[in-house]
């Protein structure tokens, strides 16, 4: 539970929108391992069971339907998640950056990712790649 606050809490509190300065491999995945265990992996857990839902009604050939508190519930749930999807968003984007600092590159660097097909790829192996430790300029900001 430590880790998660100190990888990710912490990281949304202090660096909100902080694009200067680095984040390590590890700071990088762990951000975005928690971030969708935390968001993405409830709202897809969510959409399926709504299409489960939607999909045994139309099998049994029954009309769905579906209480007015399971409704309220279901948007309530769908709401929560959808915003806190957005607000991580800023977050992510600073958390992208600094990963691309501790390599060497610029943030805009990011850019890459509007390549069709190959751009994800190219950032993706970016992330993976060691930190730039000699003559990092990041580093040395803030």
């Amino acid at each position: 539970m430590k880790s998660y606050k100190k990888y990710f809490w912490d990281v949304i509190k202090k660096q909100y929108a902080d694009f200067k300065g680095v984040a390590t491999r590890k700071q990088y995945w762990m951000f975005q391992l928690y971030g969708f265990l935390t968001f993405f992996l409830p709202m897809l857990l969510l959409i399926l069971g709504w299409g489960l839902f939607a999909f045994l009604s139309d099998a049994s050939g029954v009309k769905p339907s579906l209480s007015p508190v399971m409704a309220i519930i279901f948007m309530i749930f769908s709401v929560i998640l959808l915003i806190g999807c957005f607000a991580i968003f800023v977050p992510s984007l600073a958390m992208s950056v600094r990963r691309l600092h501790d390599i060497k590159m610029s943030g805009w660097a990011l850019l890459i990712n509007l390549l069709p097909y190959v751009g994800g790829l190219i950032l993706f192996v970016f992330y993976l790649l060691p930190s730039e430790t000699e003559n990092n300029k990041y580093r040395l900001e803030k």
